[in-house]
């Protein structure tokens, strides 16, 4: 059965690629044609190339047609049928003759010089019996024509890979010495051999095996390219999420070096600037610290003092800080800022004790 399956499925194929084939056949035979017919017109060779390509498409129809799986489900169906109506016809033959031998023995014993005729009734055949095998006999013969012609018309499609395939050439062998055997006996005995054409059933159930199996192939590989396709767009949004966070990341990297860029630049530029010369020398005519708000809240002490020794009654006096005020200060500003500021009160009494002198 695996070697009847396999040549199926070589004549399911062959079915399909005849048509190629047939182009590779009138491919080799145009050179010979062109050789036999060089002084003719293009027309002719042309006309010639369309015949074969038409018979030869016709051939690819009937043989495809012949191999579908719904012609093949009605040739085994009639298979059996024809079985079994030859076994019937075989059997009511049998019974007629049976009867006819019955009839014959009672009429040779009715023909005795001492038998009386009424002694013995007289069997006949019935009527039904008759009718019965009168009707079996053209179906039968219908049948077995009809699958000369398939045959016939299967080697008119297939040529010599019919012949390969041992399903088919068991069938021709069977449906030809049935028809033989029953032209020269007048019996119809060995078309019972038919039973050996059931592997078409075989057959058919394979095909319809190999059909599943290529729907299923289809249908996995539907999925899979529905996968890939998802797959793949999963993949661009996973691409798209990283590019944002990088964006993200770059933007957050740039936002923070501006930042810093800003304060850096602030410190530097308050370190760099320029002084004026009031703001760079104290009263004593020493450096001071231009950054300490303590700084210049004793120069605006200082000139307070001026002013007010110049006019007492300015404004822009304020009292000088005492000996606590400067501990605190030097809590707040340290221990530099703070020293640089005792100086400063030292020189203040210094300007103040001159003054009074």
């Amino acid at each position: 059965m695996t070697r009847d399956a396999r040549a199926d499925v070589a004549f399911v194929s062959a079915a399909k690629d005849i048509s190629a084939n047939s182009s590779d056949e009138s491919i080799e035979k145009t050179p010979l044609s062109q050789q036999q017919t060089k002084n003719e017109p293009k027309s002719v060779v042309n006309d010639e190339r369309s015949a074969i390509s038409r018979t030869l498409n016709l051939q690819t129809t009937v043989g495809a047609f012949l191999e579908t799986i719904e012609v093949q489900v009605a040739i085994v169906l009639l298979i059996a049928f024809d079985v079994c109506c030859t076994a019937l016809e075989i059997y009511l033959r049998d019974q007629h003759e049976m009867i006819r031998l019955h009839v014959l023995m009672e009429t040779a014993a009715t023909s005795k010089p001492n038998s009386t005729a009424s002694s013995v009734p007289i069997a006949t055949p019935s009527m039904a019996l008759q009718v019965a095998t009168r009707l079996m006999e053209p179906f039968t013969g219908f049948t077995v024509v009809f699958f000369l012609i398939e045959l016939l018309v299967l080697i008119g499609a297939f040529q010599k890979q019919f012949f390969s395939h041992f399903g088919y050439v068991l069938d021709l062998g069977v449906v030809i010495g049935a028809l033989v055997y029953e032209i020269y006996t007048q019996s119809k005995a060995l078309r019972l051999l038919g039973v050996l054409r059931i592997w078409r059933v075989f057959r058919v159930k394979v095909y319809q095996l190999q059909l599943e199996k290529q729907a299923a192939e289809d249908s996995l590989k539907r999925e899979i390219d529905s996968r890939g396709g998802l797959e793949k767009l999963l993949q661009g949004y996973k691409d798209e999420v990283e590019t944002l966070k990088e964006a993200l990341n770059i933007a957050a990297e740039a936002v923070a070096e501006v930042s810093i860029s800003a304060t850096n630049y602030h410190q530097y530029e308050d370190e760099d600037a320029p002084l004026p010369e009031d703001q760079s020398q104290g009263t004593g005519g020493e450096a001071v610290d231009p950054y300490s708000d303590y700084y210049d809240q004793q120069h605006y002490d200082a000139a307070g003092y001026e002013s007010y020794y110049a006019d007492p009654n300015a404004e822009a006096y304020s009292e000088p800080l005492d000996g606590e005020e400067s501990r605190d200060a030097e809590a707040v500003v340290g221990p530099h800022l703070a020293t640089t500021e005792a100086e400063k009160l030292t020189q203040d009494d210094e300007f103040e004790d001159a003054v009074e002198h």
